[in-house]
C-alpha cells in the first residue's frame, strides 16, 4: 500500500487535487484539526475524502466523544457507518462527570455491501497472579488461536498514552494492520494530517425484577406535587405520558429503547426507517429535556451507530459529561467483534447535579482473571486492589 501523510498546511490542497474515486482509504485526526482549523475547514476535508474513495473505500476518523458526534453524523447520508472503536487512553480527570479514558476512531465504509478488512489480533493478556490467560476459555483453550484473541470495537490492550488531542502511534499502527495486506500493493491511503500522529510514547418478555412489583396506573395529567405518581411503571406511548408531566420535574432519566434491529415486539415496530427511528427518538427526549430538573441528569443506552444522532441532539440541548463504553462482547461476528455499548451521560447544568462518585465500588484491576481459584487464592493472601470506575 502505498501510504502518505499530509500535512497540516496542504492537506486540504491535496486531497483537493486527488482524482475522484483514487483512494483506497484515508484516517483522518479531526480533533488536531480541530484545533487548527475551523468547523468549515473540517466539513470541506470530509466532503472531499467521500469524493476520492473508492466505491469501496474505507474511511477512518479519529476524536472525541465530546466533539466527534457533530463531525460524523453528516457522513451518514454519503457513507456506512461500521463501527465506533474505543480506545482506552491515559486517564484525564474531569470536573464533574467520570474521569474520561475514552478516545475514539470511527470507521465508515463507502460500500453498504463491501466492506473489506483484515482480522487483526492482539496478543493474549495473561493474569498477574496466576500466570494464565485473563480470558478464561471455559475447557476449550485448545481453540485458543497462538498468536492472540481477534479484537473488538473496544481497544483496551494498547499502551495508556494520549489519543484525545492526537493519535498514538500504536494505535495508528493498529488502523493501518486493519486496511494494509500483504496483497494490497498499489493501493492508496492518506493518513492528515502528519502533525496529529503521536510518534512516541509520551506524546417479547420484559424480566420480572426480584421483589419489584409494579404498579400500572393509569393517569390523566401528573401534579409536580402529587407523590402517588411515584415508584409506578406506567404502561402506555412514553411521548404521551412523558407530555403530561410538568416541565422541570424529574431528576433522573434512563432510557434504553429498542435498537431498530428487526426484532420481534408484540405492540412495536423495532424495524423502522433510519429516518423515521431518529425523529421518533428525537421525541421522547425533547420530552426528556423539558421535564428534567435544572440539576437533572440524563442516561441513555443505545448501539454506537444510533448514540452518534442522540449525542448530537442532545448537545443542542443539554450538557455533556461522558460516552461510557460498556464492554459487553456478544457472538462473533465480522472482523471486528461487536463488543461497544454507548451510554451517553448528559446534565441540564454543566456542574451543579447529583453525582455521587465517592460512593460507587472500585472496579476489580483488570491485569488478574476471573477464575473462581485464583480469586480465592489471591484474597486469601490479601491481594485485592481494586481501581476507580471511568467511561471505559
Amino acid at each position: 500500500m502505498i501510504t502518505s501523510y499530509l500535512k497540516n498546511a496542504t492537506c486540504l490542497k491535496e486531497l483537493k487535487a486527488a482524482e475522484n474515486e483514487s483512494l483506497d482509504s484515508i484516517i483522518l485526526i479531526s480533533s488536531y484539526l480541530l484545533s487548527k482549523r475551523n468547523e468549515d475547514v473540517l466539513a470541506e476535508l470530509l466532503s472531499h475524502s467521500v469524493r476520492v474513495l473508492k466505491k469501496t473505500g474505507i474511511l477512518m476518523i479519529q476524536g472525541t466523544p465530546d466533539k466527534l458526534p457533530e463531525v460524523v453524523q453528516p457522513l451518514m447520508r454519503s457513507m456506512f457507518f461500521k463501527y465506533w472503536v474505543a480506545i482506552e487512553s491515559e486517564t484525564v480527570e474531569s470536573k464533574s462527570g467520570l474521569p474520561t479514558r475514552h478516545a475514539a476512531l470511527v470507521i465508515f465504509s463507502k460500500s453498504r455491501n463491501s466492506f473489506e478488512i483484515n482480522k487483526v489480533r492482539f496478543p493474549h493478556q495473561y493474569c498477574s497472579f496466576c500466570n494464565q490467560t485473563l480470558k478464561d476459555w471455559g475447557g476449550k483453550s485448545h481453540l485458543r488461536n497462538p498468536i492472540g484473541y481477534v479484537i473488538s470495537d473496544v481497544w483496551k490492550d494498547l499502551p495508556k498514552i494520549n489519543n484525545y488531542t492526537r493519535l498514538s502511534l500504536p494505535a495508528l499502527q493498529v488502523a493501518l494492520h486493519l486496511i494494509i495486506d500483504a496483497d494490497n500493493k498499489g493501493k492508496r491511503c492518506f493518513i492528515l494530517p502528519y502533525e496529529g500522529i503521536s510518534f512516541t510514547a509520551e506524546d417479547s418478555l420484559q424480566p420480572v425484577l426480584s421483589g419489584f412489583k409494579p404498579n400500572f396506573h393509569n393517569f390523566t395529567k401528573i401534579n409536580s406535587t402529587d407523590e402517588r405518581h411515584l415508584d409506578i411503571v406506567h404502561n402506555g406511548d412514553a411521548v404521551e405520558i412523558l407530555k403530561k408531566y410538568p416541565d422541570n420535574s424529574i431528576d433522573l432519566v434512563f432510557a434504553d429503547p429498542p435498537y431498530n434491529l428487526d426484532k420481534f415486539y408484540n405492540t412495536y415496530n423495532d424495524g423502522k426507517e433510519e429516518l423515521k427511528y431518529i425523529e421518533w427518538c428525537n421525541s421522547w427526549l425533547s420530552e426528556y429535556v423539558r421535564v428534567l430538573k435544572p440539576t437533572g441528569s440524563l442516561y441513555l443506552l443505545n448501539l454506537p451507530k444510533w448514540a452518534v444522532h442522540h449525542a448530537s441532539f442532545l448537545n443542542k440541548h443539554l450538557y455533556f459529561q461522558n460516552w461510557i463504553v460498556w464492554d459487553a462482547v456478544s457472538e462473533p461476528r465480522g472482523k471486528i467483534m461487536p463488543a461497544h455499548y454507548s451510554l451517553l451521560f448528559y446534565t441540564k447544568h454543566p456542574t451543579k447535579f447529583t453525582f455521587n462518585y465517592n460512593a460507587l465500588s472500585p472496579l476489580n484491576t483488570p491485569s488478574f482473571c476471573l477464575r473462581s481459584s485464583c480469586i480465592k487464592k489471591r484474597k486469601a493472601q490479601g491481594i485485592d486492589p481494586k481501581l476507580p470506575l471511568t467511561d471505559i
